[in-house]
Parts: C-alpha cells; sequence; structure tokens
C-alpha cells in the first residue's frame, strides 16, 4: 500500500512582498501575452507556430530594438487628466526641474514615480 503525504503552505507576505510578488505575476501574464501574440501573427499568416527558442529569439530582439516592449509599458504609464508627472532627463534617470535636473531627496523618486 502506498501512502501519499501532502503538505500545505500559506503565504503571509509582508506589503512590499507582495508588490513584488505581484509585479513578478504581472511581467510573467505580460510575456504570456506577447508570445501568445506573436504565435497566432505568425500562424495566421504562414499556419506554423514559434518554437519556444525562436520566441527565445523574438523577446530578445525586441528588448534590444526597445519596439512593442516599450510602446506597451508606456502605454501602461498613461498620467490620469488633471495630474502632472515631472520629465525625465534619458541620461540621468532624474527628474527636469526648470530645466535643470537636480537631486532629490531620498525617498522622493519613487513619490514623483507613482
Amino acid at each position: 500500500m502506498q501512502v501519499t503525504q501532502a503538505y500545505r503552505f500559506a503565504l503571509d507576505p509582508s506589503p512590499a512582498q507582495e508588490r513584488a510578488l505581484r509585479s513578478h505575476a504581472g511581467a510573467a501574464r505580460f510575456g504570456w501575452n506577447w508570445g501568445l501574440g506573436k504565435c497566432r501573427e505568425r500562424y495566421a499568416a504562414e499556419r506554423k507556430w514559434y518554437s519556444g527558442a525562436e520566441l527565445h529569439r523574438l523577446w530578445n530582439a525586441e528588448l534590444e530594438l526597445g519596439t512593442s516592449l516599450r510602446r506597451a509599458k508606456l502605454k501602461l504609464r498613461v498620467t490620469p487628466p488633471g495630474t502632472h508627472r515631472p520629465e525625465y532627463s534619458h541620461a540621468q534617470r532624474r527628474p527636469v526641474i526648470g530645466g535643470h535636473s537636480r537631486h532629490l531627496p531620498a525617498g522622493a523618486g519613487a513619490l514623483l514615480r507613482s
């Protein structure tokens, strides 16, 4: 007679850990949906599916070019009407205030990004 034993675990993450878990799940969902979209596009055009290795190559190529992934990220960061986000200097990754980038106090960057 074979006995099967199971364990049940429950997660009790802190708020920061919960945000990290949700972020990871969101990134996984984005990647899955991206791959599914690419497979559907190719199947509709050629009646062929991408392999896992081919999808990895496409993903890395698009990351290097920054085409659709950057556009999707920008769409997710739409600013609600009536709010203001500071412009960022791409070279310094700091807000441009009055035409000059300035250092901000610790923690202020997170407030500006939210």
